[in-house]
């Protein structure tokens, strides 16, 4: 798609489709075309470097699901990947690309890690930070990448 910004992840064959005037792309998790937005474009390529050049599995994801509830209302991760049912391996926050990762993006990913998941990911397609949990520290230190996921030691 060539008005569509281009990313640090590798290009896919994404399928799109035109509705009322409007552009959508087939999301493989959700099974149904969803409208094309600045972050849906950089979520979409982020499921697929994960899948098919990072190894995770992609029933082991979930998008836009609810991972900690404050208040009356639930916060919803962009994308998540568990390592079993209910403890969270992965949390990703993805943005907007003209949306510049400060402070207050990685302050709402740290609101949404109460599960302590350990990984941390925040990107918005121009930029990655990936975090990995020290327990001994009990911190995160930064990775330089977001490891694949046959190295991962899945306890």
């Amino acid at each position: 798609m060539h008005d569509m910004q281009v990313l640090i992840f590798p290009r896919f064959d994404c399928k799109i489709i035109r509705r009322a005037g409007k552009r959508y792309m087939l999301d493989h998790l959700r099974k149904k075309y969803i409208q094309i937005t600045p972050e849906e474009w950089v979520r979409q390529h982020v499921i697929n470097y994960l899948i098919h050049h990072k190894g995770y599995p992609a029933g082991y994801m979930r998008v836009e699901n609810k991972i900690v509830k404050k208040g009356d209302h639930w916060q919803r991760a962009d994308i998540t990947i568990y390592h079993n049912h209910n403890t969270p391996l992965m949390i990703i926050e993805c943005k907007s690309p003209d949306q510049p990762l400060k402070g207050e993006a990685l302050t709402q990913l740290m609101r949404y890690n109460t599960p302590r998941a350990r990984f941390l990911v925040w990107t918005n397609g121009v930029q990655l930070f990936c975090f990995q949990l020290d327990s001994t520290k009990r911190d995160y230190t930064p990775l330089k990448e977001i490891p694949d996921f046959p190295t991962i030691n899945h306890r």
